[in-house]
């Protein structure tokens, strides 16, 4: 045998088990190893003795593969399920080029994760199964794997020289490798692959061959290049000069030049070097590469502004960043001398002063003043000291400070004479440069153009204005004014087809593209018109709109038109496709287009995730079809659409308008809304889809026509909202007849009109979208007769709004929804509404985000309940639920709202009245209704803020909330609790508390007439300015029994038993019997409230207007 006999096998292990062919030395070694044990020359041979474990010394050198650093740095030593799983797809993918099968590749996991074989067992079973097998798969393999093979000794065999066999070490070039191995498939042609295997070779040996820097002189320098990348160092300026001969020989080399000039020197050499980048430091810039051999890629740069222009072979691409004409303003400088010092003088500019120190040198001075000024940052400049005595003082913001002078610095002497001189050199000051316009021109040139200029007027890019070939395949532009791309790959510099893609991005100007190839056109950051000139024939055009706000795209040779939209919004964009059959737009980015000129398209298709709007169809004459079944965003068609064209909706919520339609229409699932500009057409059936809250809008004589067509309801179905809009005129609109709705929308009722909505079933809704002073009524007759009617009206608006009257009749719970849509909610959006009940009516209730305003005077409401009105503007008051009740008939529970801010006034109701506030400011007021000489008991518990409270004539229990409340019992022995220290107890009228008709020697009175407040604490009021405006030396705070006195308020300490009903004297009570005396004029008419908790201190209880501040 012959080490050169186990080549095959040597090869097989290397490509199955690292990807890649095996490296000349390391195949020596293999062979030599395999030759040495005797092993079988053919795989199959190997895989079944290595499969019995009969030859160890085999086995060890098979799984030597195992431990390898390669082996270890592509698969790593995770012994793991998932770290097996990852090894055994990289083996397949070695091995076949394809994805392991799940059963396959299972049972290999398993066999290695269990230690039943090795890694470099299983390639070696996994290699030579697929030729144990028959199946369809398996023949692929088998020719993935000879193909392979093949490429792999071909590679190998074609390593003939040292360089190239040393060039083929290390990961970079192993990565290459696997690379070439990686396109071998089992459909690949072994001898047609060989010129990848040379430029395989070729590349590995750039790849691994190190980088040289050659550096350019100002002399004329011939350099030749390495067989690698080389650099041609010139960026100090003008150190590629005329008559530099350069070679850059093998590899990808570049010349980097900086010029002082706008021109290249001439007389220049240059071949085999693939990219110069040169730049200039000029104004302008003029290169031409057409005479460099070899050159594939020129990539100019301007400093200042002015023309550039590039003039390359036909395939040789060009890049160009152009001075951009932006303006730039040079910051204010001015210089400050000090002096010596023999006091603490005081040194003030800029807003900072600093106390310099007593008999100090100049530059101790400056020092100190900038540290000083520095620190407390001055508002106008930044202060640098120059260790020479002077300050140097730069403005922060060019061109906006005024020239300093030296009676700018305040100095204020600390002793006698004046220390400190501060000199004010004259300001240097530069106004602003503003560099001309850079324009662009590229003569020539092929494969890519990448070319950026200033978005400022007069900063033109052009390629192909010149009658020369170019063969770009794309041109990206950035900025410029007007933009000009011509492609001239066509016989004579004619118009051609190679170029297929152009990128526009931020041009303020027309862009106009000639190409009779274009595919691919990208729009980005403008509002200017693109106009593409091409040759009449088949041809997609893929349009890409990204934050497009305007413009006309043109494109009338284009079959078919794809838009896509993508980044930012685009909208206000029209498109021109005079020849496309088909148009779509994908809704990659939301997009509003404003118009569409395809007057031979058939379809309109719009896909996508966002929202597409279309504002206009100017010349669609053959549309027959939008589809929209693939959006997902949903799409608005503004228009009205053709009678003949069939609509079909997608997943989003779309938006149409239809006229006299004589085809089915179908919305698909979403919300959608189809408008009625008129009656459908013989045939037309319309589908509003699978959403819940799908609206049909009409205008209210068209529903008033409608509801008497039979055949309404059956071609129009699947809607559930019907939006009614132009209420003029009395009008009686039948809901049940035009289909299954249960809400309708409207808004706008003209004045003293009234807009009738017949057999809305329970639970309807009635939304009012704008202010109105006319009237709505909703009826059912089934109203009648149940018992369950449920109501909801609901409001929106973005400012302060009236909506006019809704009548009702029978309706048990009404639901009111008041909603504030302008963008930032501050609960200064009001909405009102009159709701005229017929006193069906037992619930009402009223949520939603804006200040309401109710007038529902219905009689049998048990239960208000606000609690759902959530108005942003933290409760403040008149910013809630303001609503006065009609004369209840039943005992009614007020909830208020959410923060609070009400105004709810249950005065006229005849039984017991309970409103429960939580938060916020509020005013709310009991009933004051008297019945037979029984007055009706409130419950009223105020919110957190400032509220003010009304109780009734009957014994009412009042809560105040906390916050600086002022509660009013009014008539009846009131049960008031107070809480913090800001309360007011306000007594309006006499007769608010009981009398007090006890005697200077009784010890104990009934107190079940009187006022009882809980709660009092020093800082708490007591309002009696209805009785006069009496000031402290009325009070009596040491009261020595339970009588009245006249003209004063009597304060007597004592014990109040509740469960008793009786207050009784004690000098050192805890509770307190205040007794005031309310005719200023006659015999004395005393009444009595109980402070529960509350003793009097003596000397700080004062009194001033009437008002008496407990203490």
């Amino acid at each position: 045998m012959a080490a050169a006999d186990y080549i095959d096998v040597a090869q097989q292990l290397y490509v199955s088990y690292f990807g890649r062919p095996a490296d000349p030395y390391g195949l020596d070694n293999y062979t030599k190893q395999l030759d040495a044990l005797k092993a079988p020359k053919t795989l199959a041979e190997l895989d079944a003795i290595i499969g019995a474990k009969s030859n160890q010394a085999l086995t060890n050198l098979v799984n030597s593969f195992n431990t390898s650093k390669e082996a270890i740095d592509l698969y790593g030593n995770d012994n793991s399920q998932i770290g097996v799983s990852k090894f055994v797809a990289a083996l397949y993918q070695n091995i076949f080029g394809r994805e392991a099968d799940i059963e396959g590749a299972k049972w290999w996991i398993d066999e290695i994760a269990s230690g039943r074989t090795t890694r470099a067992n299983a390639a070696l079973a996994i290699t030579q199964g697929a030729f144990n097998n028959t199946s369809d798969q398996a023949k692929k393999d088998q020719a993935a794997v000879t193909n392979k093979l093949g490429v792999a000794k071909d590679f190998t065999t074609n390593l003939d020289t040292i360089t190239e066999i040393n060039a083929f070490s290390g990961d970079a070039a192993a990565a290459a490798a696997r690379g070439l191995l990686a396109g071998v498939s089992n459909a690949t042609v072994v001898a047609d692959y060989h010129a990848t295997v040379v430029a395989t070779i070729a590349n590995i040996v750039v790849i691994t061959t190190p980088t040289q820097t050659t550096t350019l002189t100002a002399n004329a320098d011939t350099l030749a290049g390495t067989g690698g990348n080389d650099i041609f160092d010139g960026s100090k300026a003008d150190t590629l000069s005329s008559f530099d001969s350069i070679d850059g020989g093998a590899g990808n080399d570049v010349i980097n030049a900086v010029l002082t000039g706008s021109t290249l020197p001439g007389s220049l050499t240059i071949k085999n070097v693939e990219t110069l980048n040169v730049s200039t430091t000029g104004a302008g810039l003029t290169v031409d590469s057409t005479g460099f051999t070899g050159m594939t890629q020129v990539n100019a740069k301007t400093a200042g502004a002015g023309a550039v222009s590039v003039t390359a072979a036909a395939t040789t691409g060009v890049t160009v960043a152009a001075q951009t004409g932006a303006s730039a303003t040079v910051k204010e400088v001015f210089k400050a001398t000090f002096g010596t010092n023999t006091d603490a003088d005081t040194v003030t500019f800029d807003g900072v002063a600093v106390i310099l120190t007593a008999a100090q040198t100049a530059i101790q001075n400056a020092a100190k003043f900038v540290a000083a000024y520095n620190l407390a940052a001055g508002t106008h400049w930044v202060a640098v000291d120059n260790a020479d005595g002077t300050v140097t003082f730069t403005a922060k913001t060019g061109g906006v400070v005024t020239d300093v002078v030296t009676g700018d610095f305040a100095i204020t002497s600390g002793g006698a004479g004046a220390d400190v001189t501060v000199t004010a050199a004259a300001p240097t000051t530069q106004g602003a440069v503003t560099p001309g316009a850079s324009t662009v021109t590229v003569i020539g040139g092929g494969t890519t153009a990448v070319l950026s200029t200033g978005a400022v007027a007069g900063q033109h890019i052009t390629v192909g204005g010149t009658a020369v070939a170019n063969a770009f395949t794309s041109v990206s532009t950035v900025g410029g004014d007007q933009v000009n791309i011509t492609d001239r790959s066509g016989a004579s510099a004619a118009t051609g087809t190679k170029l297929t893609n152009v990128s526009l991005n931020g041009n303020i100007g027309t862009a106009t593209i000639v190409a009779d190839g274009l595919t691919s056109l990208s729009v980005a950051n403008t509002s200017s018109n693109v106009n593409v000139t091409a040759a009449a024939g088949t041809r997609v055009q893929t349009l890409s709109l990204d934050t497009v706000t305007g413009g006309t795209i043109t494109d009338n040779t284009a079959t078919t038109l794809a838009v896509k939209a993508v980044g930012g919004t685009s909208s206000g964009v029209s498109l021109a496709a005079g020849a496309a059959k088909t148009v779509s737009i994908d809704g990659g980015a939301k997009a509003t287009i404003t118009d569409i000129a395809a007057n031979v398209a058939t379809t309109l298709t719009v896909t996508g995730a966002k929202a597409v709007t279309v504002s206009g169809l100017s010349a669609v004459g053959a549309l027959t079809t939008v589809d929209a079944t693939g959006s997902a965003g949903g799409v608005t068609i503004t228009p009205v659409l053709g009678n003949a064209v069939v609509f079909k909706g997608g997943a989003g919520n779309d938006t149409i308008s239809l006229g006299a339609s004589t085809v089915a229409t179908d919305m698909g699932a979403g919300n959608n809304t189809v408008i009625l500009a008129g009656a459908l057409g013989a045939g037309g059936t319309v589908k509003g889809g699978s959403g819940t809250s799908d609206t049909l809008s009409m205008t209210v004589a068209a529903a008033d026509a409608a509801d008497a067509d039979a055949t309404f309801k059956t071609a129009v179905t699947g809607f559930e909202i019907l939006k009614l809009t132009g209420g003029v005129a009395d009008t009686t609109v039948d809901v049940a007849a035009l289909g299954g709705f249960n809400a309708v929308t409207t808004g706008g009722q003209a004045a003293g009109k009234t807009l009738s909505l017949a057999n809305l079933a329970s639970n309807g809704t009635l939304t009012l979208t704008s202010a109105s002073t006319g009237a709505y009524t909703i009826s059912n007759a089934a109203f009648a007769t149940q018992t369950a009617d449920v109501l909801n009206i609901k409001t929106t608006a973005a400012a302060t709004a009236a909506f006019g009257t809704v009548n009702i009749s029978n309706v048990e719970t009404v639901n009111v929804t008041t909603t504030d849509t302008s963008s930032a909610p501050d609960g200064s959006v009001a909405q009102s509404l009159v709701i005229l009940d017929g006193n069906g009516a037992t619930t009402l209730k009223v949520s939603g985000t804006a200040a309401t305003g109710l007038t529902f005077a219905g009689t049998g409401l048990t239960t208000v309940d606000a609690s759902g009105l959530n108005v942003a503007g933290a409760g403040a008051a008149n910013t809630g639920l303001t609503w006065t009740s009609g004369a209840l008939t039943a005992a009614v529970t007020i909830k208020g709202s959410a923060n609070g801010g009400d105004v709810i006034d249950a005065q006229l109701a005849t039984k017991a009245v309970t409103i429960t506030e939580t938060a916020g400011t509020n005013t709310i007021k009991g009933s004051t209704v008297v019945t037979g000489g029984v007055a009706v008991t409130n419950t009223l518990t105020g919110g957190t803020g400032a509220d003010t409270i009304y109780g009734g004539a009957g014994k009412d229990v009042i809560v105040g909330g906390g916050g600086a409340d002022v509660i009013i019992g009014n008539a009846g022995a009131d049960l008031i609790t107070v809480s913090g220290n800001k309360a007011t107890i306000k007594q309006v009228a006499a007769g608010d508390s009981g009398a007090n008709t006890s005697t200077t020697i009784q010890t104990s009175e009934l107190t079940s007439t009187f006022d009882v407040v809980k709660g009092v604490v020093a800082g708490d009021k007591i309002d009696l300015s209805f009785i006069s405006a009496f000031t402290t030396s009325a009070l009596v705070l040491n009261g020595t029994n339970l009588a009245a006195a006249d003209n004063k308020v009597v304060f007597a300490s004592g014990t109040y038993d509740a469960a008793a009903g009786t207050f009784t004297f004690a000098a050192n009570g805890a509770d307190t019997a205040v007794t005031y005396d309310t005719n200023t004029t006659g015999t004395i008419a005393g009444e009595t409230i109980i402070l529960v908790g509350f003793h009097a201190d003596a000397t700080n209880t004062t009194a001033a207007g009437g008002i008496v501040t407990l203490a």
